[in-house]
């Protein structure tokens, strides 16, 4: 009984360390994505306010 129950318990603790490590990796990976984000969300204000730089009137 009591080694079903330390297997049971390290398999437990098995999946919370697999499920800690993947919500790390979904969290880096946000954070990767949202950081791409800002880069283009930048470009294309760079590139707007040229645009609207080169059509005012002279």
């Amino acid at each position: 009984m009591v080694d079903a129950f330390s297997l049971e318990t390290q398999e437990l603790l098995d999946a919370a360390d697999r499920a800690i490590a993947r919500s790390r990796d979904l969290a880096e990976q946000r954070k990767e994505m949202m950081a791409q984000c800002e880069r283009t969300r930048h470009r294309q204000e760079i590139r707007l306010a040229f645009l609207r730089e080169i059509k005012k009137p002279k």
